[in-house]
């Protein structure tokens, strides 16, 4: 679920570059349900809500707390031929 406060954004900000952390970091262990960043889905989202000309998907590579691999992520994300 997208929290409200980027809905909001997104209705009234111009966009241009969307800086999206990625990979659906969790850690529930130590803050239980909190989140820290978004899944390939919300991801999306995101990027179409904002109508962003371009798009900087973060946390691409590495680190054993992504819930998500960085797959999923391209594969939500194609790149243009």
């Amino acid at each position: 679920m997208i929290f409200g406060g980027v809905r909001e954004v997104a209705q009234r900000a111009k966009v241009d570059v969307a800086v999206i952390h990625a990979r659906a970091v969790r850690f529930p262990w130590l803050t239980g349900p909190a989140r820290y960043t978004f899944n390939a889905a919300e991801a999306v989202e995101v990027a179409r809500l904002t109508n962003a000309r371009n798009v900087i998907a973060l946390h691409t590579s590495g680190g054993s707390h992504f819930r998500e691999g960085q797959d999923k992520l391209r594969a939500a994300f194609p790149m243009p031929a």
